[in-house]
């Protein structure tokens, strides 16, 4: 099925995979929106690509959407935003203006669209914050620090949306073009790798987790099913839910002589998610699971600058762009 694709954000980490994926669909075509803070990702791969068009720009500017979305598109993929607590509380009000505002400005364009396109809404497992037995979509959200809080707030913005479905994503792992390495376990492998003990705060904090690939899977499958997925719909996204302990355990299992520090840091979420409804709606089941992706992982990063602060999000983000707009 031929599909007019705009992903935003889609030079980030997610986006440098999901990009990919979309255009292995020989009759996709897909334009990247993107400010480019962190640089092209893997999206030089595809510049040659006459189904591929990458446009700088915010989701700030209210007419450079308007007119974007003039052009046809079937679906949206909204990725664009600033990405996890460390970087959200440093510039909250940046983080508040982009995630929540941006995500505003970009559904009205997409509402005066000739055609207003189906609108897949890239939201976080974070959002829960707190929450004792299995979060389900209709648990009551409880965000902990600015980026839970302002992905509540933009989804309550998508929700207005009669075209929408919104993912809420467990932590990704796993190498990507435009990789991360503030996040766990892809720290907690590096860290390892470079024969540093792994520092673990908050030990029985309970994650949910998902390998970056297979979450890019789930996007494709409901972009190849958006004329059939049911609208108006929230689905978490994940593959497994362990303990931060547990998942230093896992890690060390690769790199035996590194040591579990316990450390103390004010990080207290802890949740676990239900994943069900999302493999049922859509057919799929994560295939790499957290023991496979970290020995992947462990193999794959040799290739990065492990200390390169372009791969951490609030070393390598610069303000000055959001200040022009």
């Amino acid at each position: 099925m031929n599909q007019n694709i705009l992903v935003t954000g889609g030079a980030g980490y997610l986006g440098s995979i999901l990009v990919g994926r979309l255009l292995q669909e020989k009759d996709n075509t897909v334009d990247v929106l993107d400010c480019l803070v962190y640089g092209c990702g893997g999206l030089v791969n595809y510049l040659e690509n006459s189904r591929f068009r990458l446009i700088r720009g915010t989701i700030l500017d209210r007419e450079h959407l308007k007119s974007l979305l003039k052009n046809h598109y079937d679906c949206v993929i909204h990725l664009a935003s600033l990405v996890g607590e460390p970087l959200c509380a440093s510039y909250p009000k940046v983080a508040m203006e982009v995630n929540v505002q941006g995500t505003k400005n970009l559904l009205e364009a997409c509402k005066k669209a000739e055609r207003p396109p189906f609108f897949l809404f890239s939201s976080t497992c974070s959002t829960y914050g707190v929450s004792k037995g299995y979060a389900e979509e209709s648990s009551v959200q409880n965000p902990v620090g600015v980026y839970g809080e302002s992905k509540v707030l933009a989804e309550k913005e998508v929700m207005r949306y009669p075209n929408h479905v919104i993912f809420r994503n467990a932590t990704l792992y796993g190498l990507s073009a435009r990789m991360r390495l503030d996040i766990i376990p892809n720290q907690w492998v590096r860290d390892a790798t470079l024969g540093r003990d792994l520092e673990v705060f908050e030990p029985e904090g309970l994650r949910p987790f998902i390998h970056i690939q297979d979450c890019a899977e789930y996007f494709a499958k409901c972009i190849e099913s958006s004329r059939n997925v049911k609208r108006k719909q929230v689905f978490n996204i994940g593959e497994c839910n362990t303990t931060k302990r547990a998942l230093a355990l896992v890690i060390q299992e690769y790199f035996p002589d590194i040591e579990i520090k316990i450390v103390e840091k004010g990080d207290k979420r802890s949740y676990s998610v239900d994943f069900i409804k999302a493999k049922e709606e859509f057919g799929y089941f994560p295939k790499i699971n957290l023991y496979d992706g970290i020995k992947k992982l462990k193999e794959d990063i040799s290739c990065i600058d492990l200390d390169n602060p372009i791969y951490d999000n609030l070393k390598g983000f610069k303000d000055e762009y959001f200040r022009k707009n």
